[in-house]
């Protein structure tokens, strides 16, 4: 369910010059942030339409269902997360936000629109509606949490939402249950392990120490092996593309659906040297490191 304030934002990153900022992706919470269960139902690299409307570098939203939180079942939850390229603004909207925690026109207006809101999701008159607290929480910089209920004909439900500050990222996740919501160790929890989340992506990139190689000998029918060579950096996963390029191996072109570890020389290849590419990727970022080509394919 999508609310006002609701997601999880990620905003600016002031790292040193000509690094890459952190993904969006990274961020946001996943099912194995669940240990006791989730079901994912959506993600895609946008951001929720309410978001503050800044410049971003990167987006990403996930929702899930089923989420079982210690115990607790949840009705959905949903995290969305923005990297902006001004900080500064990023500052005013924290300020503005917990300025409108104690605001009571704020709270008013956060509830009437959630009241709308939830009305056209559940085809259901909304009958009342208010906060029940405003909670802040020791992890990260500033961490925040809104907690209030919708009541329709038929049922109750009480959403909760929780910001975590930490340096230039703001984190915020949205959860719908039925009444009473979450307790103050389950909502403490969430923000724990979404500064955890923002820690690892606001890590520093894969870093290679030692170039990508190629095993193998280039000839006709024979597999190519590609080494990843030495990176720097936790939580690495690689990819592969494999290239074709002239007899000197100048003007590489990628070769279509080359994309594992291994590779096998085919009659195109001929008179042709062959590189492969590798792409690192951790919760800090992405680096991508071409080989040194292969001597060229003998020909006939």
């Amino acid at each position: 369910m999508a609310f006002l304030l609701a997601g999880a934002i990620v905003l600016a990153y002031a790292g040193a010059a000509g690094a890459a900022p952190p993904q969006a992706q990274g961020m946001v919470l996943s099912t194995a942030d669940f240990p006791d269960g989730a079901t994912l139902l959506s993600q895609n690299a946008s951001a929720l339409p309410f978001l503050p409307h800044l410049a971003y570098s990167s987006t990403y939203t996930r929702s899930f269902s089923s989420v079982n939180l210690g115990g607790k079942r949840v009705t959905s939850l949903v995290a969305s997360a923005v990297v902006a390229k001004d900080e500064g603004k990023l500052s005013s909207f924290v300020t503005e936000l917990v300025a409108g925690a104690r605001s009571k026109l704020v709270r008013t207006t956060i509830i009437s629109q959630v009241k709308t809101e939830l009305a056209a999701e559940l085809k259901q008159k909304v009958t009342g509606g208010g906060f029940l607290r405003v909670r802040t929480m020791h992890t990260g910089d500033v961490a925040l949490e809104f907690d209030f209920y919708i009541h329709t004909a038929r049922i109750g439900l009480t959403v909760d939402e929780i910001f975590v500050q930490k340096g230039p990222a703001l984190e915020a996740v949205v959860v719908t249950t039925g009444e009473p919501g979450l307790t103050a160790g389950q909502a403490f929890g969430l923000a724990k392990t979404a500064n955890a989340r923002i820690t690892a992506a606001s890590g520093a990139p894969p870093a290679n120490t030692v170039a990508p190689s190629i095993s193998g000998t280039p000839a006709l029918g024979s597999i190519l092996s590609a080494r990843p060579g030495s990176w720097t950096g936790g939580g690495i996963t690689f990819a592969y593309q494999w290239f074709r390029c002239n007899a000197t191996g100048g003007a590489c072109v990628a070769i279509p659906d080359a994309t594992s570890a291994s590779y096998t020389v085919s009659t195109a290849d001929e008179g042709a040297t062959v590189a492969v590419s590798v792409s690192a990727t951790n919760p800090g970022g992405n680096t991508l490191v071409m080989s040194q080509p292969t001597a060229a394919v003998p020909t006939g």
